[in-house]
């Protein structure tokens, strides 16, 4: 990749993690992103048991943990990757540690929202997960070279 490439590479990518842990610390203070929100919002359009509402906002918001994490991770990944460090895929694991344990820290001063250190662990696992799948599909794609990641 040439030098121009990789320095307006990583400008984009400094603003694009900056948004996305930006919209994370918003979403732990706005109300609409709570679970109670989702479950009463449900309950007024849909005829559907309270029990059933809970369990699918429950299961949908612990998805979403996992699956947005993991492309928070793989996003980390690859700015480490253009900054040329030795291990990218575990720096960006650690970075998403810390965006995720602060997210849950800011979730715990929200009335609505309860700052889980289970989620936290959820969304190191996402990251861990979904890094690891990409791993191993690039792995597979293309002989590896010296070096290369």
């Amino acid at each position: 990749m040439k030098q121009r490439t990789r320095i307006v590479s990583i400008i984009f990518m400094t603003f694009l993690l900056g948004s996305v842990i930006a919209f994370l610390l918003y979403s732990s203070e706005d109300p609409h992103w709570g679970g109670g929100f989702w479950e009463e919002w449900l309950a007024r359009h849909f005829d559907w048991p309270q029990e059933f509402i809970s369990q699918l906002v429950f299961n949908v918001r612990k998805s979403m943990h996992f699956t947005g994490y993991g492309g928070i991770g793989l996003l980390f990944w690859a700015y480490f990757y253009l900054w040329r460090l030795p291990f990218p895929q575990g720096a960006g694991l650690l970075a998403t540690a810390a965006v995720a344990s602060l997210d849950e820290y800011t979730q715990s001063f929200a009335t609505f929202r309860s700052g889980q250190p289970q989620d936290v662990l959820l969304d190191i696992c996402g990251a861990l997960a979904i890094g690891l799948i990409v791993r191993l599909v690039l792995a597979r794609r293309k002989p590896r070279r010296p070096g290369s990641y």
